[in-house]
């Protein structure tokens, strides 16, 4: 099952979430269980729907430590999140984490960091940025890297989350839908018959 939180619709009160989110929604799984790509793409076809960015989180070994990496879009990231650094510190080859965790481990800029992946992948990246951990790319994960790293380690293309930017005409119930429909948690056969037996009149599947 996916859940949904407003960020715009209803400010949390908790104020620093209100500073460091911009997107207009989430989609999250409950029980943090990835989920298809294809919820992604049925919200950005929604209209009014400006922009999704996905976020990815896998377990890997960072420097020879078990952590959580999380994976984003430079190019959205940063239009979702206040993060404090720019798109340019995830280019490809780059890595970013929190400032707490570099001085913990005695890291610079410019470092090389080693992290295997799942799949058994190492890849040897460059440390490229850091941030405030409370700007923390939508995680208690510190490290963060470009998707396309994830994906030429040949990791499971599946989101963990989504933001969405929103025009003030959008249709936000089309979009609400749309996580629910593609995550399988209403199935579109069983929501048709419901309509058809409270007598409304619906195309057959």
């Amino acid at each position: 099952a996916l859940g949904v939180l407003g960020a715009s619709t209803t400010k949390s009160t908790d104020a620093l979430v209100d500073d460091v989110i911009a997107a207009d929604f989430i989609v999250q799984p409950s029980g943090f269980v990835p989920f298809s790509t294809q919820v992604g793409d049925s919200i950005e076809e929604v209209p009014g729907v400006t922009l999704v960015s996905r976020i990815r989180q896998t377990p890997a070994l960072v420097n020879g430590a078990e952590s959580l990496v999380t994976g984003v879009e430079p190019e959205t990231i940063t239009q979702m999140q206040t993060t404090g650094i720019g798109s340019a510190a995830l280019s490809p080859g780059g890595i970013v984490v929190d400032s707490e965790t570099t001085a913990e481990e005695g890291l610079s800029v410019g470092d090389t960091v080693e992290v295997t992946w799942s799949g058994g992948v190492t890849d040897s990246l460059v440390l490229q940025g850091t941030y405030e951990r409370q700007a923390a790319l939508a995680t208690s994960s510190g490290w963060g890297v470009p998707l396309a790293t994830m994906e030429e380690a040949g990791l499971p293309a599946v989101d963990s989350f989504l933001f969405a930017l929103l025009d003030p005409e959008a249709d936000v119930d089309a979009a609400l839908a749309a996580t629910v429909f593609h995550s399988g948690q209403i199935p579109i056969p069983e929501l048709k018959l419901s309509l058809a037996t409270a007598g409304i009149e619906v195309r057959p599947c």
